[in-house]
């Protein structure tokens, strides 16, 4: 039921890569309808009780749902509103009181403290995307909503701490990694807002977000390891080159800031058919279902949270009344034959 709006997301997507094309040059997208599989010996194991059929039809639907918008400056839609206006003053008095360690935190290069590094970018944005000014606009906004949710005090600590952390491991990383993980936890904390539905499908875009990595993994070993020397061979931007290749097809986003990504591997060095099929292999529909259970049982006052226990029980309460009323006007109809 939740997968309801699938297809029309997927047309709008299909519309947007037709005017974009799904690389920088314009290529055509990738259709897994018509790619060639890879031979099975190149893909990973799939657990069994993955291939049952109601996990096929789920991972069939959630894999081309596309994102929780929120690139809306780059649709030419009003930004969301930050919580309130935050100046670079205010963040580096209150990210160290609040998580001390950053304080000490250096850019990848050691040249820049990372405190000094975020106020730059939250005038600036990233120099990665100077010459993509509509992403541009939406990296700034975007960081300055997450920094002025972090100096928030009304938030629960713990949330804000480990929203820091891995802010700022970001930024000890190159640009392509800042730039997704600025998006990711902006989207994030947006979904906690919003309905029910957007809620679960940004659970499904942070468990997209890991399956990417791990196809990247899977598919070079290696990347762990590698240092500067040769930057396409590091995750941050074989991930960039992922998505690219097969990100509309698989319902990613970013695919435009990693379009901006120098260091990525260029699209004729990727076998997207391979990557599209291990991504899907690799894509757990059970761990989500794990992870929506672990998250709506959390006991802590401060748990951060993805799924709204109040949003739960409200659609649930509102999707039996409709399943109800739909049994009951098909037992009308019916009469007793029916029944």
């Amino acid at each position: 039921e939740m997968c309801g709006s699938v297809r029309e997301g997927a047309e709008e997507g299909a519309e947007e890569e037709a005017e974009e094309g799904s690389t920088p040059g314009g290529g055509v997208p990738f259709d897994p309808a018509t790619a060639q599989p890879p031979p099975a010996e190149k893909l990973p194991a799939m657990e069994a009780s993955e291939e049952a059929p109601e996990c096929d039809r789920l991972r069939a639907a959630l894999l081309p749902l596309p994102t929780l918008q929120r690139e809306e400056e780059v649709a030419g839609e009003a930004p969301a509103p930050t919580r309130h206006e935050v100046s670079a003053a205010e963040v580096q008095r209150v990210l160290p009181a609040l998580w001390p360690p950053i304080a000490q935190r250096m850019c990848r290069r050691g040249q820049t403290p990372v405190l000094a590094l975020l106020a730059m970018s939250m005038r600036s944005g990233l120099p990665i995307l100077a010459r993509q000014p509509a992403l541009q606009r939406h990296t700034v906004h975007a960081l300055n909503f997450v920094l002025a949710w972090l100096c928030d005090e009304s938030i629960p600590r713990a949330q804000r701490v480990a929203t820091t952390t891995r802010l700022v491991d970001a930024f000890q990383s190159c640009q392509a990694e800042q730039c997704r993980v600025i998006d990711a936890i902006y989207g994030a904390i947006r979904g906690r807002a919003a309905s029910f539905r957007d809620q679960v499908r940004a659970l499904v875009d942070a468990k997209k977000e890991l399956v990417l990595e791990r196809t990247v993994i899977f598919l070079n070993p290696d990347a762990l390891t590698q240092d500067d020397n040769v930057p396409q061979k590091q995750v941050p931007h074989l991930c960039s080159a992922y998505r690219i290749a097969v990100g509309h097809a698989l319902g990613l986003h970013g695919v435009g800031a990693a379009r901006a990504d120098v260091n990525a591997p260029p699209p004729d060095a990727v076998d997207a058919s391979l990557v599209f099929h291990a991504f899907r292999r690799l894509f757990s529909v059970r761990e989500l279902a794990e992870d929506l259970v672990r998250d709506v049982n959390q006991q802590h006052a401060e748990a951060e949270r993805a799924i709204s226990r109040d949003d739960l029980a409200r659609w649930a309460g509102e999707y039996s009344a409709a399943l109800e009323a739909t049994e009951a006007a098909a037992g009308g109809e019916g009469g007793e034959g029916g029944e």
